[in-house]
């Protein structure tokens, strides 16, 4: 932080603006006003710090607009003398505006548009950073003097991007929210203060949160609670995405496919649709790929049928419906390859500010990113460091983010490329460290039964599946199980993983040995 407030200081905020490249960007709109509707480049007013550069802009936005192909000063010069005089006045009387524009034309090169416009965003990026009172001379000090430390500061920020300027002020932020934020990890109690009013109101309401599709799971987990963090492992190919997708939709979505019924049904967690949630992807395409399994889960119509267009009876009409009720649900899809801990941290403070009541975040899946070494490595001054630390730390830093923002977070890891279904299912099967499974409050592996494991529950395929059986094609190893008695169970499913529908079939433990638990599920509330 300045500890001279320059936001308010209008000359110190007007070196933040380079004239060079307004001229740059000014004449290139002139050439080619298609610029201006190009989604890729997000101009306004305010990226423009002089009145001139301001009005300009103005008149070349409307007249865009209007779909002309190639803007001349005339036009510009009709526009405002007939819109406003006052910016005719200062363009065309107090300045000579039809030489400017001329040269604006002459002189810009559209090769270089892309330069240009991405200096002028970072120079607004910074004016605004400087109106919030925050000190950007570590990114850029225009008020230096020094000849060589110019040149290198311009090339240092010539190098930037907008996303990593974003970043460096979103760590300093963070950096002191955490040095006097109240919502430390520490609490206190006096134990029996209050304590009737709680075994009351689990009398009244007990202690489950949100349903899931697994009622066994929903039983062993006693749903998905707040202010817990649950870590979810498997191999490529085992559907850890689509888990993640259709726990949100079953939480989110405020209506779905009922198989049973064969219809639409309201949401049982989230009828009124008061609940809002978010997927944090690091792999799939939000439009090809996530949102296509999200119409699959809550239609009941694959993907493959989805993505062929070979739709059955209904089937497309189901489709169609489910896209309507995504429109109407409180669901937020980020694509964040590079993730942080920080943005992250951004993603659930942005929706926990807003009205909605933010349930969960989702959050596919845990890796060490580069993001993630630099911010560890903040931490650490120059201490050396080890991969189990920096996973140890992240799942720390996971649980916190549950427990500070009051949510439940859901997230998943890979397996061991040694990793077996023969051998036991426990956290040494974790990618990277086991460490890892540390703070989180549930913790599975799930992936296909091995022929062996098969063998020994054939038994209890038989005598529970009647005649005609259903194979088990993937088992929920649950190894951590916090506040519950279950752990080291076994849930063996059938799972579609075209709809993500699940056929919940038995439950074992660790040695195949049967157990009896009811499941638990969210009962359907029909129209």
């Amino acid at each position: 932080m300045s500890s001279t407030n320059n936001g308010n200081n209008p000359k110190f905020k007007a070196l933040y603006y380079d004239d060079k490249s307004g001229f740059q960007v000014l004449g290139c709109l002139i050439k080619n006003p298609e610029l201006i509707k190009n989604r890729e480049y997000q101009l306004t007013t305010k990226d423009f710090q002089s009145h001139y550069h301001r009005y300009l802009y103005g008149a070349i936005y409307n007249l865009a607009m209007q779909n002309l192909e190639e803007i001349s000063a005339i036009e510009i010069e009709a526009y405002l003398s007939n819109i406003s005089p006052k910016h005719y006045k200062v363009v065309f009387e107090d300045n000579d505006g039809f030489e400017w524009l001329s040269m604006a034309q002459e002189l810009s090169a559209l090769s270089n548009f892309d330069y240009n416009y991405n200096r002028l965003k970072k120079f607004t990026l910074l004016r605004r950073y400087i109106e919030s009172g925050m000190d950007v001379t570590e990114i850029l000090d225009q008020t230096e003097v020094d000849s060589n430390e110019i040149e290198r500061q311009n090339n240092s920020f010539n190098d930037l991007t907008i996303t990593e300027i974003i970043k460096h002020f979103d760590a300093k932020f963070m950096e002191i929210k955490n040095d006097f934020s109240q919502d430390s990890e520490g609490a206190y109690r006096k134990a029996g203060d209050g304590s009737n009013e709680i075994k009351e109101r689990l009398k009244k309401t007990p202690a489950y949160g949100l349903m899931g599709i697994s009622g066994y799971s929903n039983t062993v987990s006693r749903g998905m609670n707040r202010k817990k963090f649950e870590i979810e492992s498997g191999g490529s190919g085992v559907g850890k995405s689509r888990s993640a997708l259709a726990k949100l939709c079953y939480c989110i979505a405020v209506e779905l496919w009922d198989y049973k019924l064969k219809k639409f049904v309201k949401n049982p967690n989230n009828p009124n649709g008061i609940l809002s949630g978010a997927y944090v992807g690091t792999e799939l395409e939000l439009e090809d790929e996530v949102e296509i399994i999200m119409w699959a889960i809550i239609s009941g119509v694959p993907t493959k049928t989805i993505n062929e267009s070979s739709y059955g009876e209904g089937e497309e009409e189901r489709v169609d419906y489910a896209i309507d009720i995504l429109e109407r649900s409180k669901i937020h899809l980020y694509d964040e390859p590079n993730y942080g801990i920080v943005k992250l941290n951004n993603i659930c403070e942005s929706h926990c500010l807003t009205d909605e009541n933010f349930f969960g975040l989702f959050f596919d899946y845990i890796s060490i990113t580069g993001e993630i070494m630099s911010e560890f490595s903040a931490t650490r001054k120059g201490m050396q460091i080890r991969e189990d630390q920096v996973y140890l730390w992240v799942s720390t830093e996971c649980k916190k983010m549950a427990k500070k923002y009051d949510i439940y977070f859901g997230s998943s890891t890979q397996l061991n490329v040694k990793s077996t279904g023969d051998q036991e299912k426990n956290a040494s099967m974790i990618r990277g460290s086991f460490a890892l499974i540390d703070k989180g409050d549930k913790g599975t592996i799930i992936m296909p039964p091995s022929v062996a494991e098969i063998e020994k529950v054939m038994d209890i395929i038989k005598s529970t599946g009647g005649f005609n059986p259903i194979k088990p094609n993937r088992c929920e190893y649950v190894f951590k199980s916090r506040g519950t008695e279950y752990k080291e169970v076994i849930i063996w499913q059938h799972v579609d993983l075209g709809t993500m529908e699940i056929t919940d079939l038995f439950v074992t433990d660790y040695h195949y040995k049967r157990i009896n638990i009811n499941p638990t599920y969210a009962i359907a509330i029909e129209e």
